[in-house]
């Protein structure tokens, strides 16, 4: 397995996990842990989080800090610090009419950008919320916004206010959607003040499967690190990572309860850490989160948080490549058919592949000095194709020669740490 590039400073694979829609979807004591439990079992290393300023901003300096809205942010925020989750905390802005706050027209306002302030320091230093790693500013401001000098200005002048208040915290942006070159500006214009830099990317099938997702991540990275020769070191993140099709929308996807949702994601998570990505979340966890969505890995508690497909293939991603981890790739030469090896230093190796086409493909393992047998992650649904093939996979041998069939169409999640199988 040859090495054609490492993530550095990996922090996981996680997913947008929001408390917003939680009171009205009834979501009591006993209905969130039934939640906590199955994202404990899921091992994220990293989820991004709603915060609206709205929950909490009263007037200028004043704030309502026990507002149903604000119990269940930090009742989230303290599961994600009692789990050692990091956070990425994203105010979703202010001007858009169903975020409008009392007398605050604009995101680059001072009493606005002291509200998000407040509520950072409020979160990080009244509640000790430590996992709290990043904050952006304005979720897809490309489209919240529209004016990328008048955000540039906001960034600025978050940035200041949380260098005095919470400096632990770095800021991170530029969360865009499309619009390639609001990261490009950021990257360029705002470097002295992000500390991380992130975007979203809801790709295609056809982007997915024929790897041209890897070619834009990466090209969206060299970029960045050509107008900042720090970004090598700073954290570069894909916040918002799923997959479109035709019917989707902000809501809904019709693609979400599909097997080959399933496969595809497992597909996008190789491509983006060979792109370059040092985290990649997906949107997003739940239907309950949002009011009539349904893009999420579980539906809602009225279906018992029943699991879509693709929650065994991403918790099994989650699982089986913990912080820390270094990638490499491997050259399979067919078409569809991606692999990836990450090890840890102290939690053992995971290799995964995807096979698209329409015959099984037999790939070589790599030897990891020390380790155990290979294991498949999960055996409930990680094989896509055929859930069957997945109870037959046994333990395979960890020394040279040692080969895994993926069926067609499928996936395969192989592990030698045996604190990462269900």
């Amino acid at each position: 397995m040859s090495d054609l590039g490492r993530a550095a400073c990996f922090e996981g694979f996680g997913f947008e996990w929001d408390s917003r829609n939680y009171t009205d979807a009834d979501l009591d004591a006993g209905k969130w842990n039934d939640l906590t439990r199955i994202v404990a079992a899921m091992r994220p290393g990293i989820v991004r989080v709603m915060i609206q300023a709205k929950w909490h901003y009263r007037g200028p300096g004043q704030h309502d800090w026990d507002s149903p809205d604000m119990r269940g942010l930090v009742r989230l925020l303290k599961f994600c610090q009692h789990q050692r989750i990091a956070v990425i905390l994203c105010d979703w802005g202010c001007e858009p009419k169903w975020l409008n706050l009392p007398g605050i027209t604009g995101v680059d306002e001072p009493d606005y950008l002291d509200a998000v302030a407040a509520s950072v320091e409020h979160l990080v230093v009244r509640h000790a919320l430590t996992c709290i790693r990043y904050v952006t500013l304005v979720n897809e401001p490309n489209h919240e916004v529209g004016d990328f000098d008048r955000w540039a200005r906001a960034a600025r002048g978050l940035a200041e206010r949380l260098s005095k208040q919470v400096p632990a915290v770095r800021m991170m942006g530029s969360d865009n959607t499309g619009a390639p070159e609001w990261l490009d500006r950021a990257s360029t214009e705002l470097r002295d003040v992000l500390g991380a830099y992130d975007f979203h990317r809801y790709a295609s099938r056809d982007e997915v499967r024929t790897g041209a997702l890897q070619s834009f991540i990466r090209g969206a990275w060299d970029r960045a690190i050509a107008a900042d020769p720090d970004a090598t070191t700073k954290p570069r993140i894909l916040a918002e990572a799923g997959l479109g099709s035709p019917g989707s929308g902000a809501a809904s996807n019709p693609l979400h309860d599909t097997d080959e949702y399933a496969l595809y994601m497992v597909d996008y998570a190789i491509q983006a850490v060979a792109g370059g990505c040092t985290a990649v979340l997906a949107w997003m966890l739940d239907d309950d989160s949002h009011p009539g969505f349904t893009w999420g890995m579980l539906h809602g508690w009225a279906h018992q948080h029943r699991r879509k497909p693709w929650f065994h293939t991403w918790s099994a991603l989650c699982r089986a490549f913990p912080p820390g981890c270094t990638f490499s790739f491997a050259h399979t030469h067919r078409e569809g058919v991606r692999q990836m090896l990450g090890q840890h230093p102290n939690m053992g190796a995971s290799w995964c592949a995807v096979n698209h086409s329409d015959d099984p493909v037999t790939l070589p393992l790599p030897s990891v000095t020390g380790a155990g047998p290979w294991r498949p992650v999960s055996v409930q649904a990680v094989l896509v194709g055929d859930t069957k093939a997945a109870n037959d996979v046994d333990a395979i041998s960890p020394l040279a020669g040692a080969t895994a069939t993926v069926p067609p169409r499928s996936a395969l999640v192989l592990s030698t740490q045996p604190t990462s199988l269900e």
